[in-house]
């Protein structure tokens, strides 16, 4: 299995607060932005424990990278600010709760996740299955797979043939 990771360094300020709530840390605060309560950390604290529970993976506070499921719950917390709610929503009721809970704090602190967020995660997804497609097609250290038909380049290979 691949496990897709990015640089946290390159995801917004708002996706870092977010991510460093959810991983149990803290954050600096700009202007205009509130720091969250007890009870608001101890709600990213349940997101965390469910998610889990559920078998995503959440990284330690110090990770300098952002895993596939944590940009998958990154997602599912900006889909839960929009009106149009959960497309792309978890199975489990408990861990949907939760997210909403928490989409609705990050609003109440000031931290909106951009539209950006909803996509990234799906993107970043396809980039991989799109790469994982493109091995198999192409193998390394393989001519077959290179080497095309004289007859019909684009849609023979020498594997393949059917001439």
């Amino acid at each position: 299995m691949i496990e897709m990771s990015v640089a946290l360094r390159r995801r917004s300020h708002v996706e870092r607060k977010a991510l460093a709530l959810l991983r149990g840390g803290t954050i600096g605060l700009s202007s205009g932005e509130r720091s969250p309560a007890a009870a608001q950390l101890r709600a990213f604290a349940d997101l965390r424990r469910l998610a889990e529970h559920n078998g995503l993976v959440v990284r330690p506070v110090d990770s300098p990278w952002v895993g596939a499921d944590e940009l998958r719950l990154l997602a599912w917390l900006a889909e839960a600010q929009r009106v149009a709610g959960h497309r792309s929503a978890p199975d489990d009721p408990a861990l949907l709760i939760a997210i909403a809970r928490c989409a609705g704090l990050l609003e109440g602190l000031r931290l909106r996740l951009t539209p950006l967020t909803l996509y990234g995660a799906r993107l970043r997804a396809l980039d991989i299955v799109s790469d994982i497609f493109a091995k198999r097609e192409n193998p390394v250290g393989s001519t077959q797979a290179v080497e095309r038909c004289p007859g019909k380049p684009d849609t023979c290979s020498y594997i393949s043939c059917p001439e």
